[in-house]
């Protein structure tokens, strides 16, 4: 077996990456020369047919790009081939056949290891199409902006990153991320009839199923490897686990999450988030049910919190129907509303069949027309136990805050409506106030704590071993998802994705460049430009402005500004000369221009974060600006800006933080595309400040800088005081 280099970014001849493939036998590796970094490969004579067993690694040349230039599918794997994929970008594919960047046959085998597929269009799976008892390994990758919808010709089908539309094949997506991707079913991704369907410590942010059936994130259609030697032990499984779903939309059922089976078929979800989904009104089926997750199979769900999810008809957080039975542990239900009919927070149709609720957190969700909590007839065989039901509103009847009719009480209950009138949950529960503290993310898991003084504590029956965090509970467990520690520990949840997409520690000691030690982004190094230098900075080394002049420039990045962003945390170390009230503004950092975008600056003594996207057609946020005085000269401050919106302009959407502690919260709205570069330490374009004023240069920092984090997450108060 041989290694074999590609030396240039020509699409054909000597040293190409298709003379290399050409060349290559089976069982070889292809890499790149280091002189290819950052580079782009675009395709000129149509796909690349990959043939052989080969790996092709782009290692030795990060930031390297496969472009099929809008014009072709990047690659097209043969039938019982097998090929891994590593340190490579696939974009800009496009074809009206399957799989815009790659596409896979029969029984083929591919692993994609590192690799970005962004901004690929098909009319069968934007990204990627799975065939016929293939397997595909998604390892520590991206799908970002990918288009299934190009023609309606598979629009049954279609999703916008990953489609398998054809049996018996293997999906296993570990550590990857879904942003972006527009599908007609599935958002991200469709699977029909798999014998393998895996995710894990993955995240689905923004994607979109649009004009069709459901599934905003991802849409199952059975899974099954009986009577089929696969070799596999999940036998009719569908696993998803350790992995986030947010701000994902559907038209019809399930905002994130729609997941069909067959016979015994079984979902298994496990320590996952879905939050923030919407299930639009799909007004060729009159449907919208299921705003976090659809389901009709059998389901078992552990360690998950469904919050801030919306429906317009039934189950703003999860509906459920299976002739199999379902299990709900150690999971909390926040902040879901049915907006015109039942379930705020689940919609439980399986008549029957036996839903098992155990220590679970069922609080603060809404319908417009009944049962703020739980819906389910009078033949349902709902189980509680150990669980808290509180301040669920139902606005048409009051009766129904909570329940329409009670569910099996298991003992151990606590409840507490929020209106007086309702109906009792269980007649031997708890009538308290519960004392639930804000949704919070703690331990990796989000969760309302319980205050110290809380009635729950204590009083639950049996014995889970652990609560939704992990925690071990004690002999006398408490009521609801969470454990009441004396000192729990509050720590980023580091395995549904927060990691910075952007890292300039600023610890070089000479030259122009500051290099990007993240591992999540694509290398969004900064130059540095005009007077600047190195100095000793509150960790390592900093960077060093004066009155003449000089900042760090970013490029447009996907990452940072390009493509449109719903959460964003940025964090940086600063050290001001002068911040007294005859000061002039100083910009520590800044994204965006006139219309849409991000600032951090001081003026006049104040320190000020702020936001906007002021085009009508988009939110129409005309800017928010937070300030605070408790800055000082000549000392290291840490600042934090928190950007957490959505296509609308809403309350508390941006925070700022000051050595830890918020200073204040606004309104705001994600951001749209916004070009014009990144500046750190003084302008690079334009931006806007909270007087109006748009300057095109000027107004740097007299000071320095350090330690720049970017994450495409919104941290709550928790991580910002353990970022």
């Amino acid at each position: 077996m041989s290694i074999i280099i590609v030396s240039t970014t020509a699409d054909r001849g000597t040293g190409s990456l298709r003379g290399a493939i050409a060349s290559a036998r089976s069982g070889d590796t292809i890499k790149f020369s280091k002189k290819l970094t950052g580079k782009t490969i675009t395709l000129k004579s149509g796909q690349i047919q990959l043939s052989k067993n080969l790996t092709i690694d782009g290692g030795n040349a990060p930031g390297l790009t496969i472009s099929g230039n809008q014009a072709s599918r990047v690659f097209y794997l043969d039938k019982k081939k097998k090929v891994v994929l590593k340190n490579l970008t696939i974009a800009n594919g496009k074809t009206k056949g399957a799989g815009g960047g790659i596409d896979t046959r029969h029984e083929s085998e591919i692993t994609l290891d590192n690799v970005k597929v962004h901004n690929n269009t098909s009319e069968l799976g934007g990204g990627m199409r799975v065939g016929h008892l293939a397997k595909a390994t998604i390892l520590n990758s991206s799908f970002k902006g990918n288009d299934g919808t190009l023609t309606d010709k598979h629009k049954g089908f279609s999703a916008g990153a990953i489609s398998h539309n054809e049996s018996r094949g293997q999906l296993v997506i570990k550590g990857t991320r879904f942003e972006n991707n527009n599908g007609f079913n599935g958002g991200a991704i469709y699977s029909f009839s798999g014998t393998t369907f895996t995710v894990e410590d993955s995240v689905f942010l923004n994607n979109i199923a649009k004009n069709r059936a459901g599934g905003g994130a991802i849409m199952t259609d059975g899974v099954s490897s009986r009577n089929y030697n696969s070799g596999l032990e999940n036998d009719g499984k569908i696993i998803i686990r350790g992995s986030r779903f947010e701000g994902n939309q559907a038209d019809g059922w399930g905002g994130a999450l729609y997941l069909w089976g067959y016979g015994e078929d079984e979902a298994i979800i496990e320590d996952t988030a879905i939050i923030n989904n919407t299930v639009h009104f799909n007004s060729k089926n009159n449907q919208s049910k299921g705003g976090g997750l659809w389901v009709k199979m059998k389901l078992n769900m552990n360690n998950v919190t469904v919050a801030g999810n919306t429906a317009q008809q039934q189950g703003g957080g999860l509906w459920l129907e299976s002739k199999q039975p379902a299990t709900i542990t150690n999971s909390t239900f926040s902040g879901n509303e049915a907006v015109r009919g039942a379930g705020g927070a689940m919609f439980l149709n399986n008549r029957s069949y036996p839903v098992n609720i155990t220590n679970s957190t069922i609080a603060y969700n809404e319908a417009g027309r009944a049962n703020g909590a739980l819906w389910f007839d009078k033949k349902g065989q709902i189980n509680l136990k150990n669980s808290i039901v509180a301040f669920n509103t139902a606005r048409d009847r009051r009766l129904e805050d909570q329940v329409g009719f009670q569910p099996k009480d298991g003992g151990g209950n606590l409840e507490f409506a929020a209106r007086s009138g309702s109906t009792r949950v269980a007649n031997s529960s708890i009538v308290a106030d519960p004392k639930l503290r804000a949704l919070q993310w703690i331990d990796g898991a989000l969760i309302h704590p319980l205050e110290a003084d809380s009635p729950a504590i204590n009083k639950g029956l049996g014995a889970l071993s652990t609560d939704q965090r992990g925690a071990n509970r004690d002999t006398k467990v408490d009521i609801g998802a969470f454990e009441f520690l004396a000192s729990p520990v509050v720590t980023p949840p580091t395995s549904l994705g927060r990691t910075a997409i952007a890292h300039l520690a600023f610890n070089e000691t000479k030259g122009k460049i500051a290099e990007d030690s993240s591992s999540g982004g694509q290398k969004n190094r900064g130059t540095l430009v005009g007077k600047t230098a190195w100095r000793k900075g509150h960790k390592g080394n900093a960077i060093a402005f004066s009155k003449k002049g000089g900042a760090v420039k970013v490029k447009n990045s996907e990452d940072i500004n390009l493509g449109t962003h719903s959460q964003k945390t940025i964090s940086v170390w600063f050290n001001a000369q002068n911040v007294s009230a005859n000061s002039k503004k100083q910009v520590i950092y800044e994204q965006g221009a006139a219309i849409r975008g991000l600032n951090v600056y001081l003026d006049k003594d104040k320190l000020y974060v702020g936001g906007w996207n002021r085009d009508s057609k988009q939110s129409g946020w005309n800017g928010t600006w937070l300030s605070t005085d408790q800055v000082s000269a000549g000392k290291w401050h840490r600042v934090d800006l928190v950007l957490e919106g959505g296509r609308d302009v809403k309350d508390n959407a941006i925070r700022g933080y000051l050595d830890g502690q918020q200073f204040g919260s606004g309104k705001g709205s994600q951001l749209w595309e916004h070009s014009g570069g990144i500046g750190i330490g003084r302008i690079n374009g334009t931006t806007r400040f909270h007087d109006g004023k748009v300057p095109g240069s000027g107004y740097g920092l007299v000071g320095a800088i350090d330690e720049l984090k970017i994450f495409n997450d919104a941290f709550n108060s928790s991580e910002i005081n353990v970022l």
